[in-house]
């Protein structure tokens, strides 16, 4: 199954900072977690093959969008974490989470936990129960969902904390100053982390909040670009010229129309205003002159 860019982004987070698994736990579902020296990454192939008496063939799992984060005390793991990034409720997934956990902690002679983290609060909170593996065995996912993620309005915390902040904004995006806070607190990191922050916001965000962001990176005085953001910021310009000529394009039609002293019903003036495409508009200008009604002009 492809696996979307947002996916891929949002992986990418903790795979960039090994921190953010453990703070996660700690900062938003109030979990203790045992002492430890750093956070690394440990390899994502959780697949166990096992040969089996008599059989030719082996059996392997491989698991292509979990990535691990191993917590270290002294040389000593003390705990692992097994981050899944979840888009829908698949029925049966639990599952193979209990035995990644069970793998995980095998393979390290430690505890061990999954930590689902989901885009959409429909499926955090879908997946944060009990699941029954057997008779009086269950297991339960660790859930992150925009419910448990702050709202962060601070550069400061920003700038302490991007990951945190990135995968915040996206579940957050319309709330007043997230967006605002989210580039200023960019400000206080290095310029290239910040451009690469930055286009992993622009793919996790929707198109209103996009836009938001375009108006403020136009706006404002960055001190961090790459060619994504920069691209980015070019596009949306282009686009806003473009819909501009249209604007006038459109209301150059309305201003012949009346001109000619055609009637325009209220739903072909919502049309003709609304058109976005400069080409449309002039082949109706150019149609105009010949035109009996705006119904034959809309019509051709």
């Amino acid at each position: 199954m492809p696996v979307s860019p947002e996916h891929r982004t949002r992986v990418q987070l903790f795979i960039d900072c090994p921190d953010f698994a453990p703070q996660l736990l700690t900062e938003c579902l109030g979990v203790q977690l045992p002492e430890y020296d750093q956070a690394v990454l440990h390899s994502a192939d959780l697949g166990e093959a096992v040969a089996v008496e008599r059989r030719a063939d082996s059996v392997v799992a491989l698991l292509n969008n979990v990535m691990i984060t191993e917590l270290e005390h002294h040389g000593r793991t003390e705990m692992v974490i097994v981050v899944e990034v979840q888009n829908e409720f698949v029925k049966g997934k639990f599952r193979r989470w209990a035995e990644y956990a069970a793998v995980a902690g095998d393979r390290s002679d430690c505890d061990a936990a999954v930590l689902a983290v989901c885009p959409e609060q429909r499926v955090a909170d879908q997946y944060g129960k009990r699941f029954r593996v057997g008779p009086e065995h269950w297991f339960k996912p660790l859930v992150i969902g925009p419910s448990t993620l702050p709202m962060i309005t601070d550069p400061a915390r920003v700038a302490r904390s991007p990951e945190m902040a990135v995968l915040a904004a996206a579940c957050h995006s319309s709330a007043p100053g997230v967006l605002k806070a989210l580039l200023e607190g960019f400000e206080g990191i290095d310029p290239e982390v910040a451009a690469e922050y930055t286009e992993y916001t622009l793919t996790l965000l929707d198109e209103e909040a996009r836009n938001e962001v375009e108006e403020i990176m136009s706006t404002s005085t960055l001190r961090y670009h790459s060619a994504y953001t920069d691209r980015f910021v070019r596009q949306g310009l282009e686009q806003g010229l473009e819909q501009g000529i249209a604007k006038g394009k459109a209301e150059s039609l309305l201003r012949v129309l009346a001109a000619l002293g055609l009637a325009v019903s209220e739903a072909e003036r919502e049309r003709i205003s609304a058109c976005t495409d400069p080409d449309q508009l002039d082949s109706w200008l150019d149609r105009a002159v010949t035109a009996t009604s705006v119904a034959e002009l809309l019509e051709g």
